[in-house]
């Protein structure tokens, strides 16, 4: 994962794009979706 920068906007990109990962990497069984990629 990319180290997030002292930027709310680089910090929301970062967990946005974990957050994507994790849903896809784990198909959706153990990170179910609670918003839309």
């Amino acid at each position: 994962m990319l180290q997030p920068r002292d930027n709310q906007g680089d910090a929301k990109i970062a967990s946005a794009r974990f957050y994507a990962h994790s849903e896809i990497h784990h198909n959706n069984q153990l990170y179910p979706r609670t918003r839309p990629l």
